[in-house]
């Protein structure tokens, strides 16, 4: 990570950032554990900052539709003092994938927003929701980015580019079904999305099974889940048969903030010797001209 490749990936992030203030936080993220650790650079980026006015004059010279020019635009509006947003967000944390960035480019930085506790809020309490909305209309940020850059790894493994399909939309289907006996014990549950909220929606990142043999691991194991809400509405079918199957939507741009969140439960009615599920399940995308 201190030599090397990798430390030619952290040149490419900072050698033309300015002389850091005794303020300024910078950062590795990697796993424990591992003999040869794939890490990400993290910087902190304060309101008026030096660092914050870099990224602003980046991004002046960016293309219009860029991660950079969105990134300037948040960043100047974080800047005035009269800003809500401003008043809504405690911090910016950029975070640069190191690994996958190919030698000699800089990576475009995930951005990460700590929010600030609302008035009269424990410390344990969940902060202020941020709606999209305040992002989209301060700095013409959407929510569909991730979307397309998932639609673009789909069509790089078969060798097609996603420039050719920069006009299309895309939408994901799951096509989930028992096998081997019934879905008792712990079936799939999906949640209405027009009882989900996307202030609802957090990141996080998976570091669980599969991660170290997947090659692909630093590209997929950041998503989101919704956190809990007491409007959440979920439906399951019981004792589900194997020649069942439940179809449903993940995803779709035509319908930006339209999901599907779906996860197994323990059915408290379920017998006692009923068997853990065992269960198959198939992504479908869809491309629309």
């Amino acid at each position: 990570m201190l030599d090397g490749p990798g430390w030619d990936r952290v040149l490419d992030c900072v050698e033309d950032l300015p002389d850091p203030d005794p303020g300024m936080l910078l950062g590795y993220e990697f796993r424990l554990g591992e003999d040869a650790p794939a890490a990400d650079l993290a910087l902190a980026v304060g309101p008026g900052t030096p660092l914050a006015q870099h990224f602003i004059q980046r991004g002046e010279t960016a293309p219009p539709g860029s991660a950079a020019a969105a990134l300037a635009r948040y960043l100047a509006e974080t800047g005035r003092g009269d800003s809500a947003l401003r008043d809504r967000v405690a911090g910016t944390m950029l975070e640069f994938d190191l690994v996958e960035t190919p030698a000699g480019q800089r990576p475009e930085p995930g951005v990460f927003l700590r929010l600030r506790l609302g008035e009269g809020s424990e410390p344990h309490d969940r902060p202020q929701p941020l709606p999209l909305a305040a992002l989209a209309g301060a700095v013409g940020w959407t929510d569909d980015g991730a979307l397309r850059r998932s639609a673009a790894r789909v069509l790089e493994r078969r060798g097609l580019r996603m420039a050719d399909y920069d006009a299309n939309e895309f939408a994901w289907f799951n096509a989930w079904q028992p096998f081997d006996h019934a879905a008792v014990r712990n079936p799939l549950a999906l949640l209405d999305a027009a009882s989900l909220s996307m202030d609802d929606i957090v990141d996080y990142r998976y570091t669980g099974y599969g991660q170290k043999q997947n090659p692909n691991a630093a590209a997929e194991t950041k998503s989101a889940m919704p956190a809990h809400s007491p409007a959440h509405r979920f439906y399951y079918v019981s004792s589900m048969a194997t020649d069942e199957v439940l179809f449903f939507k993940q995803l779709d741009s035509r319908r930006p903030g339209g999901v599907c969140a779906h996860t197994s439960f323990d059915d408290p009615a379920s017998p006692p010797d009923a068997p853990p599920r065992r269960s198959i399940e198939t992504r479908l995308m869809a491309v629309f001209a």
